[in-house]
C-alpha cells in the first residue's frame, strides 16, 4: 500500500487511483495511519481529513480550513484519533483535535491544567506502541487513557540535572523504551540530547564530537534521532546535511556528510527508514537516497535506477523488498540488490511521501 498525492493502493496484481472524484479530501496528503479496524486515515496538506474504509472515504468539516501547512496525524491504544494542525506563518498557533473511538466528530482538545491552548510550540510524538506524547510549555506530557500527565523524569545522581530548568522535546521513543529528549537551556539556547532509561532511570547525555559541526551550526533539536534494531543510534541534521552516527553504548563512531563527498540535501527533517535487515535508509532532497550501514556508504540516484532525486517515502512489504517514492511521481522496488521502476518519474501521481 501506498499513498501520494493521488492517493495509490497495490496489492499483487491489482492497483487503483484514488482521488478528489472518489471522496478523497485532497490530493495533496500529508500523513496516512491505520487503526486497529484496518480503516486507513489520510491528513492532506492543504486543510483536511479523510478516513477510508475500504469502500468509501468520510470526510470531516470540522477540520476544514484548518490545516494551512499540514500537520501531525496520531492514534493512541485507546483509538483516539488526533489530529494536530500547524499554522501558517510566525506567531500563528498549533490547534489539537481529538475524536475519541465511538464519536464520529472532532473536537479542539481543552484541558485546564495545561494552560493555552492552541500554542505555537505544540507538538506531537507518536511511537510504535501507539502512546501519544504532547511536547507543550517546555514539558512533555502523556496521554494516559482520560488526559495528558506530566511526563516526571526522576532526579538521579547520574545526571537528571541535563534536564533540569530546561525546554524539553521528546524526539524519540525507541525499541528498548528509553526516551530521546531535545533539552534546550532557555537562556543561551544550548541544546542537549539526552536518553533517558525508563528501566533502570538513568541518564546519559550525547556528546557530539565538535570538531564535526561546521561553524557556526549548533546543535539543533529539530534533528532527527533513530535507533536502529542493533542499537546504534543515527542523528540525521538536515539543517547542517550530516548524519551522526553512535554505538549502544554512546560512543561517537562516525558521520556522514560532505567530507565523505555526500552532497545531497537530507529530505525534510530526514526521513530514515530501517528494512527487516538492518540496513538504514535515509532520503534526500536532489542526491537520491543513502544506504547505511557500510564502510562508506552508499548513494543511490537515478543512474542507478532510482526514480528520481527527491526520495521522501520509504515501505517494506511481507516478501521484505523496499519500496522507495520520490517527489516527481516515481515508485521505485528494491529487490535483490537492484531498483525496478514500478511507476517512472514524472507520472500524475505527484510527490510520493508515505506506503
Amino acid at each position: 500500500m501506498f499513498f501520494c498525492e493521488l492517493c495509490v493502493l497495490k496489492k499483487v496484481g491489482y492497483s487503483r487511483v484514488f482521488g478528489i472524484k472518489d471522496g478523497l479530501n485532497s490530493n495533496l496528503l500529508n500523513s496516512v495511519v491505520e487503526d486497529s479496524e484496518g480503516n486507513i486515515w489520510i491528513l492532506s496538506q492543504n486543510k483536511n481529513l479523510s478516513k477510508y474504509d475500504g469502500v468509501n472515504f468520510t470526510s470531516f468539516p470540522e477540520l476544514n480550513g484548518t490545516m494551512s501547512l499540514g500537520g501531525q496525524l496520531s492514534i493512541d491504544k485507546w483509538q483516539n484519533m488526533w489530529v494536530l494542525a500547524f499554522g501558517a506563518g510566525a506567531g500563528v498557533n498549533n490547534v489539537l483535535y481529538r475524536k475519541p473511538k465511538n464519536e464520529k466528530t472532532f473536537r479542539e482538545y481543552k484541558q485546564p491544567n495545561l494552560g493555552n491552548l492552541p500554542a505555537t510550540t505544540l507538538l506531537l510524538t507518536h511511537t510504535t506502541d501507539f502512546e501519544t506524547y504532547l511536547n507543550h510549555r517546555k514539558k512533555v506530557y502523556m496521554f494516559n487513557g482520560k488526559q495528558f500527565g506530566e511526563v516526571i523524569y526522576p532526579k538521579t545522581q547520574n545526571g537528571s540535572s541535563f534536564l533540569d530548568n530546561k525546554n524539553l522535546l521528546l524526539a524519540h521513543k525507541d525499541h528498548n523504551e528509553s526516551h530521546w529528549i531535545w533539552a534546550t537551556e532557555p537562556i543561551t539556547g544550548r541544546t542537549d540530547l539526552v536518553s533517558f532509561d525508563t528501566k533502570t532511570k538513568e541518564y546519559e547525555k550525547i556528546e557530539f564530537p565538535q570538531s564535526k559541526i561546521p561553524a557556526g551550526a549548533n546543535i539543533n533539536r529539530g534533528w532527527q534521532v533513530y535507533v536502529a534494531s542493533d542499537d546504534k543510534i543515527y542523528v540525521v541534521a538536515h539543517p547542517i546535511n550530516m548524519i551522526f552516527i553512535f554505538d549502544k553504548n554512546r560512543n561517537f563512531l562516525t558521520t556522514y556528510g560532505a567530507a565523505n563527498g555526500f552532497i545531497g540535501i537530507m529530505a525534510a527533517s530526514g526521513t530514515i527508514f530501517e528494512d527487516k535487515y538492518g540496513s538504514i535508509w535515509v532520503g534526500t532532497r536532489g542526491n537520491g537516497v543513502i544506504q547505511l550501514p557500510n564502510e562508506r556508504f552508499t548513494n543511490f540516484t537515478p543512474q542507478d535506477g532510482t526514480q528520481g532525486k527527491m526520495i521522501f517515502g520509504f515501505g517494506e512489504d511481507a516478501k521484505n523488498r523496499v519500496w522507495l517514492g520520490s517527489s516527481v511521481g516515481g515508485i521505485t522496488l528494491y529487490k535483490d540488490k537492484t531498483f525496478q521502476t514500478v511507476v517512472p518519474s514524472l507520472s500524475p501521481f505527484g510527490r510520493i511521501s508515505a506506503f
